[in-house]
């Protein structure tokens, strides 16, 4: 059953109270799994965890910026501390931005890499000993699976700053795939790169009624529809069936 490794297993969910990542937070809890997410939005969080405990389901929010490297060593501390354990990651927080590149400041160019890259990286760095050391506990390999998007192979009019620091989640998994690779815990690192999707982030940043998205490629669709709902079962079932030496990969979702 998909169910049967996820339950009593202990996930840390970035950007989990909103879109693709509380969509993924919850499918992770119904599975069974503890599920911590993070987001900077406190009133968010605090709605997402409402929402996903009257469901009695097994969630709390932690508040958190990934760009700080402080607020990771905060959340993974807490995190072993309530629940003893850590067994995935899901590196999903992200901002979005589309505009050509002659209007894109420098100091949104540096923003998107910070939530969208740097903050992955500090989530590997801080989470892949907690994961490694529950190995012995949890039988089967842990996993970090970063959220990328298919702009990180496909390029996009009006989206290069997304795309770079997209592009940059791409070669950090592989990076980490490799030095994972054949160790005795087997913890496996690999991206996924959903289509645009039309989360309230998105609707934000961008709108609906943008130009731009005339030219979009690869539409995920809106929040829980058909499409979401792949994603967030393609999501719960990577964790609970590992596949052997399969790692550093990025699967991409032309949904």
């Amino acid at each position: 059953m998909l169910g049967d490794r996820l339950k009593g297993s202990v996930a840390i969910v970035t950007g989990g109270s909103t879109g693709i990542g509380y969509g993924c937070a919850e499918a992770l809890a119904r599975a069974g799994a503890h599920v911590v997410i993070t987001a900077r939005t406190e009133a968010d969080g605090r709605q997402a965890e409402a929402d996903c405990t009257g469901q009695g389901l097994s969630v709390v929010y932690r508040p958190q910026d990934v760009g700080l490297e402080a607020d990771w060593h905060r959340v993974a501390s807490d995190t072993l501390k309530r629940f003893g354990r850590l067994d995935f990651l899901i590196n999903n927080a992200g901002i979005a931005h589309l505009a050509p590149i002659e209007e894109t400041s420098a100091e949104t160019l540096m923003s998107l890499l910070r939530v969208n890259l740097i903050g992955a990286y500090y989530g590997l760095k801080h989470c892949l000993r907690p994961i490694v050391a529950a190995y012995d506990r949890r039988g089967f390999p842990g996993m970090v699976v970063n959220m990328s998007s298919v702009l990180s192979r496909i390029a996009q009019d009006g989206a290069s700053a997304y795309c770079a620091a997209k592009g940059g989640i791409a070669g950090l998994t592989r990076a980490y795939g490799r030095r994972l690779a054949g160790q005795a815990h087997k913890i496996q690192v690999k991206s996924l790169l959903p289509g645009y999707t039309m989360t309230p982030q998105v609707d934000k940043a961008i709108g609906r009624d943008s130009p731009l998205l005339a030219n979009v490629v690869y539409v995920s669709g809106e929040p829980g529809a058909e499409a979401s709902n792949s994603l967030k079962a393609l999501l719960a079932r990577l964790l609970a069936r590992p596949q052997g030496y399969v790692t550093g990969t990025a699967l991409s979702l032309r949904l």
